[in-house]
């Protein structure tokens, strides 16, 4: 991708998410800004972070359930986790066994490509839908008690 099609594709993600209440861009030292916005599936707002990486021509995406300490049992969230990831269609889920923190993943390389609206709206409400689907289960991992809604 050329720097003017990187600008344009910033540029978008700018305009899409700009509509969101907890929208915010930071700098990033690595790719320049980075997108910031949440995502509520059940009780508490997660943070969801958006970048587009020009050396990779991707669009990255990352929503995070913060950390909470050591999980309560890390031999059982990797293993709900691994079995979680076996079973997705897109993106997967990783775990920093030292602070608790889970983050989903989700990325599209785009090429040649120019970024398109859908591509960006498919990214998100796919990876919306990975983690709705799994939160319960996760957090059941995480935290070794049963979670409900």
């Amino acid at each position: 991708m050329e720097s003017d099609q990187t600008q344009k594709a910033i540029d978008m993600i700018h305009s899409f998410l700009s509509l969101e209440s907890s929208f915010s861009v930071r700098p990033d030292e690595d790719y320049g800004k980075l997108f910031e916005f949440a995502f509520t599936p059940c009780c508490i707002p997660l943070p969801v972070l958006i970048w587009f990486n020009p050396d990779s021509q991707g669009l990255f995406l990352r929503i995070i359930i913060p950390p909470s300490g050591k999980p309560a049992n890390q031999a059982d969230l990797l293993e709900s986790l691994n079995r979680i990831n076996y079973s997705l269609p897109v993106g997967g889920f990783a775990a920093n066994l030292e602070n608790g923190e889970v983050r989903f993943k989700n990325t599209v390389f785009l090429g040649n490509l120019s970024l398109e609206i859908e591509i960006l709206g498919n990214l998100i409400m796919s990876s919306f839908e990975m983690v709705q689907v799994n939160y319960s289960e996760i957090i059941q991992a995480i935290t070794g008690s049963e979670h409900t809604h």
